[in-house]
């Protein structure tokens, strides 16, 4: 009798031990992919930070662009003079340098896109003083 009793009370015990350790388990999983989620909602955010950084300074660099042309067709005539020449040249490729600065923050380290993107600025600034210079330069007439 006691041996049934034991029998019983063991097919009663094993399925709860077992329904409880599949809960726990099932805890740990949700902890998991709740902690993962975390992780990867952290990750998509900087990263949508900085896809908006780099997408912010490719639009003031084409800006600079739009104005650059303006300003060059408006200044400068069909022969330009060499100063004229030797600014657009330096504008030109102020510009090609600044677009290539900016596609290649969106491979760098978080530590150099700082650095990256303030050069880009500063480029930005020398790219507007160059353009006010190519307004008053001389021209031919």
């Amino acid at each position: 009798m006691a041996a049934l009793a034991a029998v019983i009370g063991l097919v009663m015990v094993l399925p709860r031990q077992r329904r409880h350790e599949h809960i726990r388990r099932n805890q740990i999983e949700q902890v998991r992919v709740r902690d993962s989620v975390r992780r990867a909602n952290v990750v998509n955010t900087s990263a949508s930070q900085h896809d908006q950084e780099v997408a912010q300074l490719n639009g003031a660099i084409s800006k600079l662009e739009l104005r650059f042309k303006t300003v060059q067709q408006q200044v400068v005539s069909e022969t330009p003079t060499p100063e004229q020449q030797r600014l657009i040249t330096q504008i030109g490729s102020e510009l090609v340098r600044l677009r290539m600065m900016v596609s290649a923050m969106l491979l760098a380290e978080a530590t150099k896109r700082k650095a990256m993107a303030d050069s880009v600025r500063l480029g930005q600034r020398r790219v507007r003083t160059m353009i006010s210079d190519l307004t008053r330069a001389p021209k031919n007439h």
